[in-house]
């Protein structure tokens, strides 16, 4: 899926993100949102791509130590609206991951 998306948001053409009817919206606010939608794909095309690329080195990690990685490490917190460590089990487990690696 992340592959997918990558491959999309480097080919999407954005100044086709947004159209003009009958002059509307004016070319001004037309060029500012081009320019913003512009800006968001190639912000999350670089994301994309990063998690992407992580996703294969932690992958060839673990098939090289012959280990399951648990990467998760945070959850969502609804009642604080922020995000927050989930355990400290979770911890343990990557850095005896990342000390067998290194």
């Amino acid at each position: 899926g992340l592959q997918k998306t990558h491959i999309f948001l480097s080919t999407v053409a954005t100044n086709l993100i947004y159209s003009k009817f009958r002059d509307t919206p004016t070319q001004k606010y037309f060029e500012h949102l081009s320019e913003n939608a512009a800006k968001n794909v190639e912000v999350s095309r670089i994301y994309s791509g990063m998690k992407y690329a992580l996703c294969l080195l932690i992958e060839s990690l673990e098939r090289l130590s012959g280990r399951v990685a648990h990467l998760v490490t945070k959850e969502f917190d609804k009642t604080e609206g922020s995000l927050s460590s989930v355990s400290t089990k979770m911890t343990e487990k990557a850095s005896s991951l990342l000390r067998v690696l290194m």
